[in-house]
């Protein structure tokens, strides 16, 4: 083919092509053409948050202070004595051991602030809380920056409470402490038992393996379900070594089945302890001096800072540095008794001389002060001027139920004792010899 033949054919391939490009639109209307595909912009991400807030919660430590926890948050100068103001102003009450809090700050892009301190009560049915507040305005800081001095606004907040009436029994298994918590229990459940019966048991001396036990006390808990801590003991039981002690809860004291008082005038021991170095003597080994003289006082053994209780109602004589028995505390409780607790580590807040204290108030702590091999408590009892062993001594009961109250009383002893479960003995006796406790709970 010749070079005029090859371009014919060439141009006919090329007519042929557009014949074939054309046709969809010449064969098919307009309404049945395939729909166009429109390009769209690809989703914008949405704009981070021009604040966001962060939380740091966690609960006090033992002897730990607000200011320490401040220093821990890091906070800026203006910030820290701004809070620690507020502090100083509103929360006017003692932190303790186990109290939870949380700090919540405010970032905005690189600065951080601090909007909120919220601390929960010991109780746990409330909330103290110190929020930010913009100068500018009567509210808490929201979005806006605040200008001028960093101020905190107060509040108390309640939380709503559940509170359920809860008996719970069992034997002794070792030690009083061990067979609570064996029951899911915590030790200061044990330590009302103790302060409730210790005019009439020396839990130390007396407790004897197969006791049993019972305690009808209220139970505190959050909305969630989260355990806040025991309410009143309501009822108690304790028998030992075939002696049955009851105690019933009547115009917030407690009183024996009869309507005796178990409050007497002096406590058996002002703490609680482990053990007992040395007791009541005449003619003591002094364990520095090594010769003999008289010990007029029991000493308990327990861990320093251990609280120290008064042992009944009465006036400091005086609190002070007493030679060899260290800091001492004397107490006069009537015409008749004086108490005195030596070798301690220090004194609680507001004890000297002419402070009036009552039964079971916290007057000092445990230590080794003065002339002590150990940490320990020196007690002991001053009866018309003479000293008399703590541990035998026969302490007048307090008034009991008056007559007129005593129709109401029967009637609260009956139902609380009903609650607690009858007789406790006659229960046990039904139980395998393996199934040692048992707990019940009911709603208030």
């Amino acid at each position: 083919m010749d070079n005029r033949g090859i371009s014919i054919a060439i141009r006919g391939l090329l007519f042929f092509r557009r014949i074939f490009a054309l046709a969809p639109l010449l064969l098919f209307p307009t309404a049945c053409r395939p729909p166009a595909v429109e390009k769209t912009a690809a989703p914008s991400l949405p704009e981070p948050p021009a604040a966001w807030r962060d939380t740091v919660a966690a609960s006090v430590l033992p002897g730990e202070t607000l200011d320490a926890i401040f220093h821990d948050l890091d906070l800026a100068g203006e910030e820290f004595q701004a809070l620690l103001g507020g502090v100083r102003e509103h929360f006017r009450f003692p932190i303790h051991a186990g109290q939870i809090y949380r700090a919540v700050f405010q970032r905005r892009a690189d600065q951080l602030r601090l909007q909120s301190f919220i601390l929960e009560a010991r109780a746990g049915d409330s909330l103290h809380v110190l929020d930010r507040v913009d100068p500018n305005v009567s509210s808490p800081v929201g979005e806006g920056e605040p200008g001028g001095v960093i101020a905190f606004q107060y509040a108390e907040k309640e939380i709503p409470v559940r509170v359920d009436t809860v008996a719970v029994s069992g034997e002794l298994r070792g030690n009083l402490f061990d067979s609570f918590l064996a029951m899911g229990e915590q030790p200061v459940l044990v330590d009302e038992m103790i302060r409730i019966f210790a005019w009439d048991i020396d839990f130390f001396r007396d407790p004897r393996t197969g006791d049993v036990f019972q305690v009808l006390m209220e139970k505190r808990f959050a909305p969630a379900g989260r355990f806040l801590g025991y309410g009143e003991v309501l009822a108690a039981r304790y028998e030992n070594a075939g002696r049955a002690f009851d105690a019933v809860r009547y115009q917030g004291r407690y009183f024996a089945s009869d309507g005796r008082s178990l409050e007497k005038q002096l406590m058996k021991a002002p703490l609680r302890f482990s053990s007992i170095s040395s007791g009541f003597s005449h003619a003591r080994l002094h364990p520095i001096l090594g010769v003999k003289r008289p010990h007029w006082g029991v000493d308990y053994v327990a861990p320093a800072g251990t609280p120290i209780f008064a042992a009944g109602d009465g006036m400091v004589v005086y609190a002070k540095w007493c030679g060899g028995y260290g800091r001492t505390v004397k107490i006069r409780h009537n015409g008749v008794y004086n108490t005195y607790y030596g070798h301690l580590q220090g004194y609680a807040d507001a004890i000297a001389a002419g402070t009036r204290v009552s039964q079971g108030q916290v007057i000092a702590y445990l230590g080794m002060s003065g002339l002590a091999t150990g940490p320990h408590l020196d007690y002991r009892v001053e009866r018309n001027g003479a000293y008399v062993n703590p541990r035998t001594l026969v302490s007048e009961a307090l008034a009991g139920v008056p007559a007129s109250d005593f129709p109401a009383f029967g009637a609260q002893r009956d139902r609380m004792l009903a609650r607690m479960g009858g007789s406790v003995s006659t229960r046990l006796a039904r139980r395998s010899a393996g199934n040692v406790s048992k707990s019940k709970g009911e709603g208030s």
